[in-house]
């Protein structure tokens, strides 16, 4: 570990709990979630979220989709996927459980997400970036 490394705080679900704002927890470090996405972005989600939730009813799954929902992955971390579908069990707070599939929407995914392109989150049975 750096020296810089040892200096960067670190929090938990319980200080995210308090936070005012938008923001997601990743391995306890805190990640702003502003400027809020653009119009592509949204669009995209949108279209997304709105076929996933026809295809669900049209098939008569017992699932929701949801946009914007929290989702807790463990006690550092917690990030919300653009669109995620939930089956069985639905929750009335945030996620706590691991889900079937989240989509997030990227027009172009950063760098340094290597290890969550390939599967980084492995409660996910199901993880999509587009």
């Amino acid at each position: 570990m750096s020296s810089a490394e040892k200096y960067i705080p670190r929090y938990t679900v319980d200080d995210y709990q308090h936070w005012e704002g938008d923001w997601q927890l990743v391995e306890g470090i805190a990640i702003s979630m502003n400027p809020s996405p653009f119009g592509p972005h949204e669009r995209a989600v949108s279209r997304i979220s709105l076929c996933i939730g026809n295809a669900i009813e049209e098939a008569d799954f017992e699932c929701e989709s949801y946009a914007g929902l929290d989702w807790i992955v463990s006690d550092e971390t917690v990030v919300r996927p653009d669109v995620m579908v939930v089956c069985g069990e639905q929750p009335e707070r945030h996620l706590e459980n691991p889900q079937s599939s989240l989509w997030k929407c990227f027009l172009h995914l950063p760098e340094s997400w290597t290890s969550v392109r390939s599967g980084g989150f492995t409660k996910t049975k199901v993880f999509w970036f587009i």
